[in-house]
């Protein structure tokens, strides 16, 4: 048979779950090149989000509906620039909006702005565990996995769920949860159905026709129940299996750490263990485990990418996203080289950059996936721009 195209990852389920799950506080930043989106939480709950302006469109609505006069549209604009928390409750003192439609309108936005965080590609994903205070005037105040998995629902995009399932023939199995799914999430029937008749060995055609739910709904179903890691994507014989793929992006990120360790114990020596187990302890996820046991990048370079790329095929097998698995490397390599410009200052830290930027370069010449190497340069590109600002 023919090796099957892999189902694409779900780059930020993984996060999410364990933030949901941990009923942790702080603070997930979604980055690309077009939007920035962070999403406050508060042990678990959804308490806040920002990044995408839909307050604008809201006044022009109420100023419609209302009639207001344009002094009266441009203080609800004034409010909306300086002061947005307080702007719920100068529409209900006005009486332009009741605090239930305000209740309604907090909801609709944080939900618009987790669709479009599900929906960005090339995607930088970060947690930051902090307080997260928000003016009590505008908290959603929602279970963070309830909010995504009703925003799966809605999102009407069919091309969008395509591209998570590699066509008709893909072929998935339960994972551990999946198997013994308790009580923290409620399933519509579609999704129950989907999921009772999943066995490692139907493709996803084989279920449409015996379920008669359309290749469509099954994608939708599909992905929300990948997103909840109940179900993982079967690889077929002939797949490419662990991190052999990956050899060339993993070496990338451990020649990024050799020179990180050069820079650093050029000017503190052996202090720089500390600044790494530093680094390490603010990385939530998977990416930690990469370097359990492995103090500092000052190891045998072929030892250091040989006990990496075992923990990479180890969590690939689990089913875990390559993305997610990258992400966490790359916040290393972004804390690292904050640590390197507060410590050794700008000049050191932008010759180090250029020193990755010049090795991207020449790995980018020859790499088979165009797509990561695009990711990984825009990381980089962009820790420049933020060190040279």
């Amino acid at each position: 048979m023919a090796a099957q195209a892999k189902s694409k990852h779900i780059a930020c389920s993984s996060l999410f779950l364990e933030l949901y799950h941990k009923k942790k506080t702080g603070v997930v930043t979604l980055k690309n090149e077009r939007f920035t989106i962070n999403i406050y939480l508060d042990k678990g709950i959804l308490v806040h989000v920002d990044g995408i302006d839909r307050e604008t469109r809201l006044i022009q609505e109420i100023a419609k509906r209302k009639e207001l006069d344009p002094n009266q549209l441009i203080e609800l604009e004034q409010i909306k620039e300086k002061d947005p928390h307080s702007l719920g409750q100068r529409l209900i003192d006005l009486g332009l909006m009741s605090q239930s439609g305000w209740d309604k309108f907090l909801v609709f936005r944080a939900r618009y702005h987790l669709a479009t965080a599900l929906m960005m590609d090339g995607v930088d994903l970060e947690f930051a565990e902090t307080p997260t205070p928000v003016p009590p005037q505008s908290p959603v105040n929602r279970n963070f996995i309830e909010l995504l998995v009703d925003t799966i629902r809605d999102i009407r995009n069919k091309e969008f769920f395509k591209k998570f399932v590699a066509g008709h023939q893909a072929r998935f199995q339960k994972t551990e949860k999946g198997q013994n799914l308790g009580d923290w999430v409620t399933l519509t029937s579609n999704e129950q159905v989907a999921l009772s008749v999943i066995d490692g060995q139907k493709t996803v055609g084989d279920i449409s026709t015996s379920t008669g739910l359309s290749l469509e709904d099954l994608y939708q179903a599909f992905y929300l129940l990948s997103f909840l890691s109940l179900i993982v994507a079967v690889q077929e014989k002939g797949e490419e299996k662990g991190g052999g793929d990956y050899s060339e992006f993993i070496k990338l990120y451990v020649d990024f750490l050799k020179i990180t360790d050069t820079y650093f114990r050029k000017e503190v020596g052996d202090q720089f263990e500390t600044v790494f187990s530093q680094c390490l302890k603010e990385l939530i996820g998977k990416g930690d485990k990469f370097f359990r046991e492995i103090d500092s990048p000052d190891e045998p370079y072929e030892k250091t990418v040989n006990e990496i790329s075992d923990r990479f095929s180890s969590l690939l097998t689990s089913g875990e996203s390559p993305l997610v698995i990258f992400t966490s490397l790359n916040k290393l390599i972004y804390l690292l080289i904050m640590r390197m410009k507060k410590i050794l200052g700008t000049g050191i830290t932008e010759k180090a950059l250029n020193e990755m930027l010049k090795m991207v370069s020449y790995v980018e010449k020859y790499s088979h996936d165009p797509d990561m190497m695009d990711y990984i340069k825009g990381n980089m590109e962009d820790y420049a721009r933020q060190i040279g600002s």
